[in-house]
């Protein structure tokens, strides 16, 4: 209780990445979660699961821990006792700040332009 805190909604939410030593997110279900690249970006080693899309971005590089579900609750508390640790945190916070540079949400978007622009000359060309 001495180290975790509940804040609610913050903004702007930049203070709050600033303040923090990892990033949380236990996900039963996020296609690519756009708060998980922002931590990465912020240089926060990430806890997520494979049903989070960005933990294909991170699996391996050592930017946070990827478990294969919430559950069960041990495997959550152990990485969450990774992230603890204060030796570890600045190899983490590099990788995951690679990671995120490695993947802008410019080049997101552009992706997903192109792509429906492809489709729209398909759909186009085929009526």
């Amino acid at each position: 209780a001495h180290a975790v805190k509940f804040v609610g909604s913050v903004n702007p939410v930049d203070e709050a990445y600033a303040a923090a030593d990892a990033f949380v997110h236990p996900t039963w279900y996020d296609p690519c979660s756009l708060v998980a690249l922002e931590a990465l970006a912020a240089g926060l080693p990430v806890l997520t699961t494979r049903f989070n899309g960005v933990s294909e971005l991170m699996n391996g590089r050592g930017a946070g821990v990827v478990l294969d579900s919430p559950r069960p609750v041990r495997l959550l508390a152990d990485g969450l006792l990774t992230l603890t640790d204060a030796a570890s945190r600045p190899a983490m916070s590099a990788a995951a700040r690679q990671v995120a540079g490695e993947h802008p949400l410019e080049g997101n978007f552009r992706a997903v332009l192109e792509y429906l622009a492809q489709v729209a000359s398909e759909r186009t060309s085929s009526s």
